[in-house]
């Protein structure tokens, strides 16, 4: 049901400020994650979700860069409390691209592998790390990720059943036509997409120039691929580049 928009915006319209539809177009391994924090009261599970990868992230910090993570904080402490605001996922997906960095510097490719793999349910996001992964992360590292994503999409189909896939895919063509007629709030977005169709450029030509800019941020990683840059720089530019691939940021 959640991936039935016309359905979804009618439950959503009947909580408290949800006055804004937003679609849910989140892989079904995410779904299932937020249903588990369904058992418990919404508070709770807020709490939980918010507060766990919250700490999750500020130790990692503090374990890649001890002398910096102070300063990091600050530096985007706007986008912490946007975050605990909102209930987004960032820290979440801060704290795993963390993990990723941590465990490839530390030469433990397996556990990257699984950070990795558990990106998943943010793909544009880890395109990019994905290509370095593939290209220098070694054989342990991209089976591992391979492993946890077959495993995740094996639990979301027998959670759900295997229609899931079908409500899924139908989720993401419907939020790309909601997209186009510019009913996400684009003053909130940070896409090439959003910025160009706030001016009044068309949803077709802005859709396009964002495509060229996805294509030339993957270029520029392979770029940096072929001139040999160390692990950790490769990692970082592609954590930098997965930010403009979607229209949708």
């Amino acid at each position: 049901l959640p991936y039935d928009a016309p359905a979804f915006e009618i439950w959503q319209q009947a909580q408290p400020g949800g006055e804004i539809f937003m679609p849910w177009t989140y892989p079904p391994q995410f779904s299932f994650l937020t249903q588990l924090l369904s058992l418990v009261p919404v508070g709770l599970g807020y709490a939980l979700f918010t507060g766990l990868t919250l700490a999750g992230l500020v130790w990692a910090l503090f374990r890649l860069a001890p002398a910096n993570a102070i300063p990091a904080l600050m530096l985007t402490l706007p986008a912490l409390v946007m975050n605990i605001r909102a209930g987004q996922n960032g820290f979440q997906t801060a704290f795993l691209f963390a993990i990723v960095f941590l465990c490839a510097r530390n030469a433990r490719p397996a556990k990257a592998g699984i950070a990795l793999g558990l990106l998943a349910f943010k793909p544009h996001l880890g395109l990019g790390m994905g290509l370095v992964a593939l290209m220098r992360g070694g054989v342990r590292m991209v089976m591992a990720a391979a492993l946890v994503l077959i495993a995740s999409l094996a639990l979301a189909t027998w959670a759900y059943g295997p229609d899931i896939w079908t409500a899924f895919l139908t989720s993401v063509r419907d939020s790309g036509s909601f997209l186009r007629q510019g009913a996400y709030p684009m003053e909130r977005m940070i896409s090439l997409f959003a910025l160009l169709n706030s001016l009044g450029i068309s949803a077709a030509i802005a859709l396009s120039l964002q495509a060229v800019l996805a294509l030339g941020l993957l270029g520029l990683i392979a770029l940096a691929l072929w001139h040999r840059w160390q692990l950790s720089h490769l990692l970082a530019l592609s954590v930098i580049a997965g930010l403009g691939v979607s229209p949708y940021g």
